[in-house]
């Protein structure tokens, strides 16, 4: 996989490389409402599997969104998983999510597993469960604590879009 992603700092970095026994991909943007309800969920998660060998990286998506923004709503919504940016949007592409705060979830050898939504708490737009019935990604995630290797799975996020990039004209 190509090295696209890049750190606040504009450092490149290899998405897959380093992965002790999963990576989780959230994908953001400062100003997604659903996203930033999320926020301690993430932080929850990110948590609770951060010593069984499973780390979370933030994804911010949007190109315009400049460091500032992001450190500022980083420690806003008080997040602490590590922060990179995909502009040219290769994860969005190589996970297939739509929206924010869609998550992705990658094995050591780089193996996508599950692609989606947190959990579903958020059935469509305007519409919100009290609280969520399927806890999606704390499911796959389970699994692989266990040993086990998740099958593909993938579930319809809710959130905002992720708009495509476009190139001479063309998404």
């Amino acid at each position: 996989m190509a090295s696209a992603v890049l750190t606040l700092e504009g450092e490149s970095v290899d998405p897959v490389s380093g992965i002790e026994r999963a990576r989780v991909f959230v994908f953001l943007r400062t100003t997604c409402p659903i996203a930033n309800r999320l926020a301690p969920e993430i932080s929850r998660l990110a948590e609770r599997y951060a010593t069984q060998g499973i780390d979370f990286w933030l994804v911010y998506v949007d190109p315009a969104e400049s460091r500032e923004e992001i450190e500022l709503h980083r420690a806003e919504y008080q997040l602490s998983p590590r922060i990179v940016r995909d502009s040219t949007h290769e994860l969005v592409e190589r996970t297939g999510v739509r929206v924010t705060p869609d998550v992705a979830v990658l094995l050591e050898d780089g193996e996508l597993v599950y692609a989606g939504r947190i959990h579903d708490q958020y059935v469509k737009l305007g519409v919100t469960r009290v609280a969520p019935r399927e806890r999606d990604l704390e499911l796959v995630l389970e699994r692989i604590v266990a040993g086990e290797r998740p099958s593909l799975r993938r579930t319809e996020g809710v959130g905002c879009w992720i708009e495509p990039l476009r190139t001479g004209g063309k998404k």
